[in-house]
């Protein structure tokens, strides 16, 4: 009986144990299965941000290409149209939500009109005759520089315009070329201009000081500077064609020859003193600059930056558009016969040779050996 009794507990007890196995069995499915559920579903939920994420990257690029399309569409009705006037917060919000490399392309755009536009009324204002006609197109010339303000206006105030030197500066070029100059605002642009270009290798264009000693000069509240003016032309006289223009009654000397007057000043003596060093040769006799090596090197430097300032100008990518570049500064160089006589002069002394390293410097020595070779 007590052996009986044994056999049936032991009977239950593997019954018991199989029921046990087979809970556990089932709960370790279940959990497994959970395991493969969620991770089923978060593959599906990777899978769809995935998509979400290209979806938006997608829409994203499509709203700032139409962003894009309306600044540029904007900016060409102000330009070209002149029969319309862009509601100026309108075309200011377009082109600060425009992307960088459409900015870029806004900028040119806008630059190469103002010089054109300005080319235009300097050829008009050359000309002897007086009469009210002329007067009246560089009037109209004025006005259309006059449409260029708020574009450069709205660069200068983007995020990746507000570090740019060339928008403020042409910002400032615009404000003093209108109809009805803004000297003020002018100066205020061109300034920042200079102090941006300070960070940079190559410094600050000698054009900014000159303009913005005629700026300071047309300005009643900073006419009186006479020693921030006289630091302005110093600055902007050590750009060899600036300093010609100015010393030769040109137009540089034209601007500044009433307030040199009122002041009681002589514009050579200012000049001078630009120079330090072995530079510090005078001007009287222009024969001095190609008598030592210094300034024979010096010759080069002013080709260089020469260079430098068309180069900011006009794209240098290609090769035609290189040879754009180089020609216009040729076509500087031999408008000027003290300075195309000095570059032939460095060329023989050897001190033109760091210009070849680069195309554009390659083909202007190219043509002051053949000035040379013309002797």
């Amino acid at each position: 009986m007590a052996e009986k009794d044994k056999t049936e507990n032991n009977s239950k007890t593997s019954v018991g144990s199989v029921d046990n196995k087979g809970k556990q069995d089932n709960v370790a499915g279940t959990v497994h299965g959970n395991q493969i559920g969620t991770i089923i579903q978060n593959q599906k939920v990777y899978i769809i941000e995935q998509h979400s994420s290209c979806t938006t990257d997608v829409e994203q690029e499509q709203e700032q290409d139409s962003k894009d399309a309306k600044a540029l569409r904007l900016v060409d009705i102000q330009l070209s149209d002149y029969r319309i006037t862009v509601p100026k917060e309108e075309l200011e919000q377009a082109i600060k939500s425009a992307s960088a490399k459409t900015q870029e392309a806004i900028f040119y755009r806008a630059r190469t009109l103002r010089k054109e536009v300005d080319e235009k009324k300097r050829q008009l204002k050359r000309e002897n005759n007086q009469d009210n006609e002329k007067e009246q197109k560089i009037v109209s010339l004025s006005k259309k520089i006059e449409r260029t303000i708020p574009i450069f206006q709205a660069l200068t105030e983007s995020e990746y315009g507000k570090d740019k030197h060339q928008y403020f500066a042409n910002l400032g070029y615009a404000l003093k070329d209108q109809s009805s100059p803004d000297w003020k605002k002018a100066l205020h642009a061109l300034e920042q201009a200079i102090s941006l270009s300070m960070l940079e290798e190559q410094g600050p264009s000698a054009h900014y000081y000159f303009n913005k000693a005629v700026c300071m000069i047309k300005n009643e509240d900073t006419r009186k500077d006479i020693e921030d003016i006289k630091d302005a032309i110093k600055e902007s006289s050590k750009f060899y064609p600036l300093r010609s223009s100015m010393l030769s009654g040109g137009v540089g000397y034209e601007l500044l020859k009433d307030w040199l007057y009122e002041n009681n000043l002589n514009l050579r003596q200012i000049v001078d003193t630009a120079q330090s060093g072995s530079h510090q040769q005078g001007y009287a006799n222009q024969t001095n600059y190609d008598a030592p090596n210094q300034n024979l090197a010096q010759a080069a430097a002013e080709i260089q930056q020469l260079l430098e300032q068309l180069s900011q100008t006009y794209p240098t990518t290609t090769t035609t558009e290189q040879m754009v570049v180089a020609t216009k500064a040729i076509e500087q160089i031999e408008s000027d016969p003290t300075w195309k006589q000095r570059a032939v002069n460095a060329l023989k002394q050897g001190t033109l040779s760091t210009l070849e390293t680069n195309p554009v410097g390659a083909f202007v020595v190219g043509a002051i050996k053949g000035w040379q070779n013309s002797e």
